[in-house]
């Protein structure tokens, strides 16, 4: 079987029944049994397309670049992934990590654990703030976005600008309470951050305080405007 070049169904058929459990030797078995008048491939022909099948589903290759190296469909590339029990997740994305970044976190965490053994109720104490970025003049999505028309009405939507439209919404949490939220027009810097604090979240914090009768801890991120020279002064 030298010149023998099996299909597209045959390989497919091959990579499918070796999902389903059995040996290359059953494998090789049962697709005798099922196609008696073609050449039975061997046990290393059968091995290579399974291991070359692993190989090209890469986790970031697309079905499309996995069909062309097996010579096969992208439906079957999809079918055989069904059967095999492969699913097919979106990236999630987080926060840049540097280098001591996990020892800190741990010492953090290490720490923040001895005090609630000490106080309980301290999570509950924790402003968790953040901010963020709203554009105000959105993006029109040209895959989604359709006009049914008789004929080509060439429609044209202004987008873009150097100069897009902010507005930053910051929003703390303590307890089942919200702080906020409160907006600041155009990008944020130490100084509208710094106004921000003494006239808006601080004043809210304090309330808080004297309403419960505990003092608060406030927790912010590392964004620049956090860590000016005013800001950290006032913090402090």
């Amino acid at each position: 079987m030298p010149n023998y070049k099996f299909s597209v169904q045959e390989k497919v058929e091959l990579v499918k029944h070796h999902y389903q459990g059995p040996s290359y030797r059953e494998n090789q078995a049962h697709f005798a049994v099922t196609h008696p008048d073609r050449p039975t491939p061997s046990l290393a022909t059968i091995r290579n397309l399974v291991l070359k099948f692993e190989k090209s589903e890469d986790l970031f290759k697309p079905i499309s670049r996995i069909a062309q190296d097996l010579e096969i469909s992208n439906a079957s590339v999809r079918r055989v992934l069904r059967e095999a029990k492969y699913r097919s997740y979106k990236f999630q994305v987080h926060q840049e990590l540097l280098a001591g970044d996990n020892d800190s976190r741990l010492r953090f965490s290490q720490e923040l654990m001895e005090r609630l053994n000490a106080d309980e109720g301290l999570l509950s104490r924790i402003c968790f703030s953040d901010e963020s970025t709203v554009i105000l003049v959105g993006k029109p999505n040209r895959q989604n976005t359709r006009a049914w028309c008789r004929n080509n009405p060439r429609l044209f939507i202004q987008a873009g600008t150097q100069y897009p439209l902010k507005l930053n919404v910051w929003l703390g949490a303590i307890g089942n309470r919200l702080i906020g939220p409160f907006f600041i027009d155009g990008n944020l810097n130490g100084e509208k951050y710094l106004w921000l604090l003494r006239e808006r979240i601080v004043p809210a914090l304090r309330l808080i305080e004297e309403e419960i009768g505990e003092p608060v801890w406030f927790q912010q991120d590392g964004a620049p405007p956090h860590f000016t020279r005013a800001v950290r002064d006032y913090l402090d």
